[in-house]
């Protein structure tokens, strides 16, 4: 109500005062003029030195403080057509590769007439097949001191290699020739008279012929088919015949998947006498075997669960037997490749051959009997893994049973009637025993540039049940394996092999010369090597074996070459 009043006084009031200013008259307006006052002097300059301002500028009492200021900023979806680009590692700067040639020969000659000389080729008949040859040999004039007969050996092989590589299998394979010589020249340390050694006939030669092939399928249930065949014979009128075949596949058996492998070993062969020459030795021997597995994974365990299933027959001497082994493989990472635990309990039935005890032992006789050997169990537990990534070990305890283990023992001394050159006390028989075997074995490998080593080492305990020991074999078996790249033309390397005590038996017809048993001492065998790599394509190397020059015997009164050396020449091309 108030500011209605105000408002009509205000207006009242301009009204009123809008009058009073219209009461001037116009003929007053015309009598008003205005007056002019003029003043004049004249402006004379004068000029006075100006003086500097040393004075500082005295700023504004006033203070300026900045004012913060607050941003807020709205918050709306935008649809981004931003696409980054993926990262591009960049690769670290290549070596350049080494040319690869397909072919390969070498040649070495040294000390005591020995001869290493070695040729590989490979050719690739198209993107899937290659056909690769080689031939080995290895050949020696003998010369140890002290040894009254024939001491000369030589080992050729020569064979071929097929690969067919297609997308979901590949096929391979192979075919062998092999012939070897060598001499059994450890006659006992008797006296025997120089006309009854110059009748010795101390040579002994094989002739073996290998060939197999291998089918692997990679989508399929069937994983791998293979069969090989190995022919071997002598110049005693010995003969043997190896046929093998194998079949690995996965099949459901309710609702596991499991493993299955299926084996057959033909082994037939004869002898054309027995030691003492009286009869023929033969053996035809068939092994059937079945091994189905179950393979358990879950998480850091990993385990295999089976059996295996062999059925044995010895036509010649009669012989059926039926065989169940266990197969139980078990490991545990708790650490990834730091620790890695692992054991099992596995058997099986190995089948011995005359082609396989000559590899392992040359001076055996002609006259073995021949049968395979049953292992009824192998308990092991071990731990292995990784100190770093460039450093590995392996630690293993293993207790195993052997029925019926091949031995090598030496042969009688026939000195009264001997028709042979292998009855004078100079060859081996293989005899079979009953033997449980502790090992206790260690490995270390280091790979680091430039250097690559290899420590290995075993330690055994035999308990034999109709033998009085476990013949030939050490105690102790330590090998060490080093190679150090010096530089890109300069490679050394060296090998130690230290092997412990082993017995023997020494049995004869002559009553003068009584059964002892024989005992090996130790040996220390060190082997150093050396290469040049003069270009790509050529090299040379050296070689000494035995550095200590030992004369050592692997077997009884088989001595070994003492210091030997040896040089030559590699050589790489393309055809």
């Amino acid at each position: 109500m108030m500011t209605r009043h105000v408002f009509y006084g205000l207006i009242i009031f301009i009204f009123c005062t809008t009058l009073t200013f219209a009461q001037v008259k116009p003929e007053e307006k015309k009598n008003m003029e205005t007056e002019i006052i003029r003043v004049e002097k004249p402006y004379v300059p004068t000029l006075q030195e100006v003086t500097k301002l040393r004075e500082l500028p005295v700023s504004d009492s006033m203070k300026i403080e900045k004012r913060k200021i607050l941003y807020q900023f709205l918050n709306f979806p935008v649809a981004s057509t931003f696409v980054p680009a993926k990262a591009k590692p960049t690769a670290p700067p290549r070596p350049k590769r080494e040319k690869l040639y397909s072919h390969f020969a070498s040649l070495g000659i040294g000390s005591f007439g020995n001869v290493d000389g070695n040729f590989y080729g490979n050719w690739d008949l198209s993107r899937q097949q290659s056909l690769s040859y080689y031939l080995n040999h290895l050949s020696s004039q003998g010369g140890i001191s002290g040894i009254k007969l024939d001491d000369k050996f030589y080992d050729t092989q020569i064979g071929a290699d097929f690969i067919n590589e297609e997308r979901d299998r590949m096929q391979s394979a192979y075919f062998k020739v092999q012939h070897q010589n060598y001499n059994w020249y450890g006659l006992p340390n008797l006296t025997l008279p120089s006309e009854a050694i110059d009748t010795i006939d101390e040579s002994h030669t094989y002739f073996g012929i290998a060939a197999g092939g291998e089918l692997l399928y990679s989508e399929s249930p069937i994983e791998k088919i293979n069969a090989a065949y190995q022919g071997f014979f002598d110049d005693f009128s010995s003969s043997e015949h190896n046929l093998k075949g194998s079949i690995d596949f996965n099949l459901h058996v309710s609702d596991y998947l499991l493993h299955h492998r299926v084996v057959l070993d033909y082994l037939n062969g004869s002898f054309d006498r027995n030691f003492d020459n009286t009869t023929e030795l033969s053996y035809n021997i068939v092994n059937i075997g079945y091994t189905p597995t179950y393979q358990y994974d879950f998480g850091n365990v990993s385990a295999e669960l089976g059996l295996s299933l062999f059925y044995s027959t010895d036509t010649d001497n009669n012989d059926n037997s039926f065989y169940i082994y266990p197969k139980i493989r078990a490991s545990y990472r708790p650490a990834g490749d730091i620790i890695w635990l692992y054991g099992g309990l596995e058997g099986g039935l190995h089948q011995n051959s005359y082609y396989q005890f000559v590899q392992n032992n040359f001076f055996v006789s002609p006259t073995l009997i021949i049968k395979p050997t049953d292992n009824r169990y192998d308990l092991y537990a071990g731990l292995k893994g990784k100190v770093t990534s460039q450093i590995s070990y392996n630690v293993k305890a293993a207790y195993r049973k052997d029925h019926d283990k091949a031995l090598y023992r030496l042969n009688q001394l026939n000195s009264i009637d001997p028709t042979e050159g292998y009855q004078y006390g100079n060859s081996f028989e293989v005899v079979y025993d009953n033997i449980e075997t502790f090992t206790f074995s260690g490995a270390l490998q280091a790979d680091w540039k430039p250097f690559n080593l290899l420590l290995q080492a075993e330690f055994l305990d035999y308990s034999t049940d109709r033998e009085q020991e476990a013949w030939n074999l050490p105690d102790v078996k330590i090998t060490f394996k080093g190679d150090y790249q010096f530089d890109t033309k300069w490679k050394f390397g060296a090998e130690i092999f230290y092997v412990g005590e082993r017995f023997d038996l020494f049995q004869s017809k002559d009553v003068n010369f009584p059964t002892q048993k024989i005992t090996l001492d130790s040996y220390l065998d060190i082997n150093l090597r050396g290469n040049y790599q003069y270009s790509s394509q050529l090299s040379f190397f050296g070689k000494i074996n035995n550095l200590t020059g030992q004369d050592y015997e692997r077997f009884t009164n088989f001595e070994v070459q003492g210091i030997q050396v040896m040089a030559g020449a590699a050589y790489k091309f393309d055809f």
